[in-house]
């Protein structure tokens, strides 16, 4: 399995393609850091993530498509964040 934690050096955004050449990604930390959104730009081309974990950050809302570049996605640990909106077609 292979994996990359970010957590902390206190992120506060990814640029989209942030992941960009990490298609054998499969587990994500980025726990403990200070994002404040998620969009699907930002992990294009993780088609074999299975765990992405962001705990603990400031995330306001999911937006539509949020996770529709990570085909693989299984598990998404939010706990601990501000979500108050999550679109209906964030998971799709």
């Amino acid at each position: 399995t292979l994996n990359q934690d970010f957590s902390p050096p206190l992120i506060e955004s990814l640029p989209p393609g942030a992941f960009a050449g990490a298609s054998q990604l499969e587990i994500l930390i980025l726990s403990n850091n200070k994002l404040k959104e998620l969009q699907a730009s930002q992990f294009a081309g993780l088609e074999k993530l299975d765990t992405l974990l962001v705990e603990r950050n400031e995330i306001t809302q999911l937006g539509p498509d949020t996770f529709a570049t990570t085909p693989a996605l299984r598990w998404i640990g939010l706990d601990n964040n501000r979500i108050k909106y999550v679109d209906k077609n964030a998971f799709n």
